[in-house]
């Protein structure tokens, strides 16, 4: 198969990631490939600078207390390999595998709405979401606090925006780390000829920051030409992979490790000049690249989801539940928080249901090839009512929506665009206190928040921040009274 910029995306479009977003209040826009494809040439001589300069300008970028991933350890400037025993199992238990809950929005019952009720359940319905009712009350608060402030209210979005703009993965990050896949690969493929190296997670999602890692996924056939996630095979590519990274390229990493966790990988710390980046690499795990897909077209959807994933996420890091290792949410639950807020806590609708929409492209079936990014939509969206609430209301509104989410009792379904009782769940998973359904497989991307006294953590964090901009002594929004600078 040969090779593109990521594996996923069109060489001639993969340069650069996104074009340029629009510090605004209201809607978000889909960003067509011309659009994409112009802001590549206007750019073409940036990309041409090489390796160093790209460096250089993703170091230069102001540090705000993200996730920052840059090597900072006892062994720099030293080469450090090792390989983590076995037993140093970082994951928690195997979730059984369940069989799919099957729900459909058109059975899901549509809750009473106000005068204009019908119109906006016909819209939902139309865009594969069911709205939750208990959400609408708090916007006329919302609203009333906004008239209030209107002044401090308009410089919170905009501090939000600018969050974004700041922290948010640009073009030429994009375009270094896309460089850095692609010497990989050439090494990779001397190992294994027929294996491509897919970029996955924030890196290609549209909801990372500049300093996140980046995670690739090593597609290599395993028996009838399928990638399947056998753990055994996967050991075994990623440790003869790991050998050969060790001892004939070694002079590329700082580090370079071998964890056989549940999930195995190889994390790599690269050495000059890409030595800000730290690499992930998994095995077959092509879940991953599904997911990935689908999010990257919600990310186009709306600049709103993106932008307000970014922030979540920097806020959950400051309030301690963004640590799947510590038992909390890991940062693909807190994306697909925002996302299911953004599909049913909001009227309109902000998101609809890409697989309700789309389900021939946005399903687990298709093969890997016919993944690409930035590309139009088969078919426009719907025709509907656009959301116009600020993506500071959206804010307010997210945090108020998951202080009072019935954890115990209600489970978060993307598929399906809703929310749906556990009892519906096989009676094994009450053990996760939060239950939040991988769109593809099913699964409960929240299982290791196991514990009661994390679920209280968790709920406090929500309440806190829902508190600081809704009590009645909270003054004017501000992105500091959650902790977010």
């Amino acid at each position: 198969m040969p090779s593109t910029s990521t594996g996923l995306i069109p060489s001639s479009e993969a340069s650069f990631y996104k074009t340029k977003r629009m510090l605004k209040e209201g809607i978000g826009s889909m960003k067509d490939t011309k659009t994409a494809k112009t802001a590549i040439a206007n750019n073409d001589e940036d990309s041409s600078h090489g390796d160093c300069a790209a460096v250089e300008q993703a170091k230069v970028k102001p540090m705000i207390t993200l996730e920052n991933r840059s090597v900072n350890n006892n062994v720099r400037g030293n080469l450090a390999y090792r390989e983590i025993a076995d037993d140093a199992d970082v994951i928690l238990e195997e979730e059984e595998i369940l069989p799919p809950v099957n729900i459909h929005t058109a059975s899901v019952p549509s809750p009473p709405f106000s005068s204009s009720g019908s119109k906006y359940g016909t819209l939902c319905s139309l865009l594969g979401v069911s709205y939750v009712e208990e959400t609408l009350a708090i916007r006329s608060v919302i609203k009333e606090k906004r008239a209030a402030f209107a002044k401090e209210f308009k410089s919170f979005d905009e501090h939000i925006w600018r969050h974004f703009e700041i922290n948010g993965q640009d073009d030429r990050t994009f375009s270094w780390k896309m460089t850095v896949r692609q010497k990989l690969l050439a090494l990779v493929r001397q190992v294994y000829k027929d294996s491509n190296l897919i970029a996955v997670g924030s890196t290609v999602n549209g909801c990372g920051s500049y300093n996140s890692d980046m995670d690739l996924c090593i597609c290599q056939p395993y028996k009838n030409h399928s990638f399947e996630a056998n753990r055994s095979y996967s050991i075994h590519v990623l440790r003869k992979l790991h050998k050969k990274f060790v001892t004939d390229w070694r002079q590329m990493f700082k580090t370079c490790q071998y964890i056989p966790a549940k999930v195995p990988i190889i994390k790599l710390e690269m050495a000059a000049p890409y030595e800000e980046l730290e690499i992930d690499i998994n095995c077959n795990n092509v879940a991953g690249i599904y997911n990935s897909h689908l999010l990257h077209y919600y990310s186009r959807v709306d600049d709103r989801f993106p932008a307000l994933c970014l922030l979540v996420k920097h806020w959950a890091i400051n309030a301690g539940i963004n640590n799947a290792m510590m038992g909390t949410l890991n940062s693909y639950s807190l994306i697909l928080m925002v996302l299911h807020f953004l599909q049913c806590g909001a009227l309109p609708p902000v998101l609809p249901n890409l697989q309700f929409l789309y389900p021939s492209l946005f399903n687990a079936t298709c093969s890997l090839d016919s993944l690409e990014l930035f590309r139009d939509l088969p078919q426009p969206l719907p025709p509907r009512e656009f959301n116009t609430e600020t993506i500071g209301e959206l804010l307010i509104a997210f945090f108020d929506y998951f202080a009072h989410f019935d954890f115990k009792n209600k489970a978060i379904s993307i598929r399906n665009g809703c929310v749906y009782s556990r009892d519906l769940l096989a009676d094994n998973t009450m053990r996760f206190k939060i239950f939040i359904e991988e769109p593809y497989d099913q699964r409960n991307t929240a299982r290791c928040v196991t514990s009661i006294e994390n679920l209280q953590l968790i709920r406090e964090a929500f309440t806190s921040a829902r508190n600081a901009f809704l009590q009645t002594w909270a003054g004017p929004p501000n992105l500091e009274c959650i902790g977010v600078h």
